[in-house]
């Protein structure tokens, strides 16, 4: 093929596109911007390289570019997909001291199924997610809202931003109180109503998970917070494991 020959896109490839590129050039931005200043927080340090590899794997794809990191990306997505395994034999297998080459995979699922669930949910973002001496998981449940949509990889933007308000409107018929930040970004505002719905929703699937605390943000150019994640910790693996039959 022709390096010279002009690439043409679809409105809806075009607008897909286009719309990565600002998030990727946003989040490249806003890094910068902190690590200039020494603003950087720990928690942002682990979301940020995230965040750009999924916009990134995102715009590489639409330009029929294959690299190792969006096989990687693929990977992921199907082993969450395919999380349903036997996790149960862990309990069996930490007991009897036999087939450990399988507990790194039967570990990993685990995390695979708390970050799915709350995938699914929509709040879209697990971080920090250990595993603790006492046989404990330890975790940070965060919320990225708007990325909701670009997780999909939708090939139809308006529909995919149909889906988006529909979800948002889902989440206020549940009692969420939710505010849009500079007019595109939706938020979980901070108040003691929405606290609430995520305690209650955590307990409802985690029985024996411990919330340690609430982190917020204010919203720019208002007097508002919002809640950027939950620190948790579930006492009992096995909440993990029986939710399924549940």
């Amino acid at each position: 093929m022709n390096d010279e020959t002009r690439v043409t896109f679809t409105q809806d490839e075009k607008e897909i596109l286009l719309k990565s590129i600002k998030d990727i050039s946003f989040v490249a931005a806003s890094l910068y911007e902190w690590i200039k200043k020494d603003a950087l927080t720990e928690g942002m340090r682990k979301t940020i390289p995230s965040l750009i590899e999924s916009h990134f794997t995102d715009i590489a794809e639409r330009l029929n570019y294959s690299s190792t990191l969006i096989e990687d990306e693929k990977k992921r997505y199907d082993d969450i997909r395919n999380a349903n395994i036997k996790i149960r034999e862990l309990e069996q297998r930490l007991a009897d001291h036999t087939d450990i080459d399988g507990i790194p995979k039967v570990l990993e699922n685990l995390y695979w199924k708390v970050y799915g669930w709350w995938r699914d949910y929509g709040f879209n973002h697990v971080s920090d997610f250990q595993f603790t001496s006492y046989g404990s998981i330890l975790c940070n449940f965060s919320f990225m809202l708007s990325s909701r949509t670009s997780t999909l990889f939708s090939k139809s933007p308006a529909s995919d931003r149909q889906r988006l308000a529909d979800y948002i409107e889902l989440l206020k018929s549940k009692g969420y109180e939710m505010i849009k930040e500079d007019g595109y970004d939706w938020k979980v505002l901070d108040t003691e109503n929405n606290r609430k719905l995520l305690i209650d929703l955590l307990k409802n699937r985690f029985p024996s998970i411990h919330i340690h605390k609430f982190e917020s943000n204010s919203l720019r150019n208002t007097n508002h917070f919002y809640i950027w994640r939950i620190e948790a910790l579930i006492k009992n693996i096995k909440d993990v494991i029986e939710y399924e039959s549940t």
